[in-house]
């Protein structure tokens, strides 16, 4: 048996031809949070912590001061040490008052409402939907991001969106 054809290409496609033939096609919802951004922008925004082994996080580099160099510079820490970028640090209660609030007025604006078609669960049958619903459950188990946290990410990328590219 002969494997199928691969769709072909010809060898002088401009790289115009070769993008528009294999560029993603991406949807989103109306009322959708967060889209694809700027990587440089992104990096300067976040702060870069580690999480030890130990359990415990620690910001390296504070939010607003990650440049993409120094996201690459080599660091030594202890083995099982993860580094990430975060959005959003931690928040003092004064803070995480204002992102809910902020949030708040940001849900009015009738622009920001989610407005879901049909549900998934619709349009499927008895046993995925029973899946899906012990998946939902190992959620409670997983926990989640607190509410201001979240709140504050939102009202940050969305300052984030605003702002103009350098």
């Amino acid at each position: 048996m002969t494997p199928s054809p691969r769709p072909s290409i010809p060898s002088t496609a401009s790289d115009l031809e070769l993008l528009r033939r294999f560029e993603p096609i991406v949807h989103y919802t109306k009322g959708e949070q967060f889209y694809p951004t700027s990587v440089d922008r992104y990096i300067r925004t976040c702060g870069l912590y580690a999480h030890y082994p130990d359990g415990r996080d620690e910001a390296i580099v504070p939010e607003g001061q990650l440049t993409p160099d120094r996201l690459v510079e080599p660091r030594s820490a202890e083995f099982g040490t993860v580094q990430y970028l975060r959005l959003i640090g931690p928040l003092n209660l004064a803070e995480s008052a204002q992102a809910l609030r902020e949030r708040a007025r940001l849900k009015r604006d009738p622009q920001n409402k989610f407005r879901g078609g049909q549900g998934r669960l619709a349009r499927v049958g008895y046993v995925s939907r029973l899946i899906d619903a012990g998946f939902s459950l190992t959620l409670l188990l997983r926990g989640r991001v607190p509410g201001a946290i979240a709140a504050a990410a939102e009202t940050t990328y969305q300052k984030v969106l605003n702002e103009k590219e350098d």
